[in-house]
């Protein structure tokens, strides 16, 4: 078994994929209160590993990494996802990015497993409701306007892959047609279409 990780949801830099101790954001669908978490990639999808993270809600509000307990990204994906039988502190089901993070035990295996076996191969990521959208620290732009979903990394985040490596030209195929359907989509609002 090798390393883990994904490819960025976006092409604003070279890189396509993460690898350890890249800095980037997880983007956060409004649903779950927007924003996004600010991060060093380590190895798994394991967030919030270096306790140097901040989760930046909608409202700009920062919330450091030490808030929190150790997350994962399939527990993240799970709950946004609805998966049934995850396990959490307190009642009720984590609704929000906040409570997902406090309540959610992401990390612990049984929910992660439930992230795992919804969103661990292109066809499946690609039928989520609301997939993972790993950027570049740099991107400035929402969850909604994010065209890209993350897909799984074919090196495994052993290498520092970039979008001109042939092992990215599928991935990177279906992110420049993501980009011209949501410009499309976009310029049909603004002619009221």
């Amino acid at each position: 078994m090798g390393s883990f990780s994904w490819t960025r949801a976006e092409r604003i830099t070279p890189r396509s994929n993460l690898s350890e101790g890249d800095r980037y954001k997880i983007l956060v669908p409004k649903e779950f209160g927007g924003g996004y978490i600010l991060d060093t990639y380590f190895d798994y999808g394991y967030v919030f590993y270096y306790d140097n993270g901040v989760y930046v809600d909608d409202a700009g509000k920062e919330h450091q990494a030490n808030e929190f307990p150790k997350a994962d990204l399939y527990g993240i994906l799970a709950y946004w996802n609805q998966c049934r039988g995850m396990e959490f502190d307190g009642d009720g089901y984590p609704k929000t990015m906040q409570e997902i993070l406090r309540r959610g035990k992401t990390i612990q295996q049984e929910n992660r497993y439930c992230g795992i076996v919804i969103g661990c191969y292109d066809d499946q990521i690609d039928g989520l409701q609301f997939p993972l959208k790993l950027v570049s620290a740099s991107y400035c732009g929402t969850y909604e306007e994010c065209a890209g979903v993350s897909y799984y990394d074919p090196n495994q985040g052993f290498v520092y892959g970039k979008w001109s490596n042939k092992d990215y030209r599928d991935i990177l195929k279906k992110l420049k047609m993501a980009e011209k359907t949501y410009k499309e989509n976009e310029r049909s609002k603004s002619y009221g279409t």
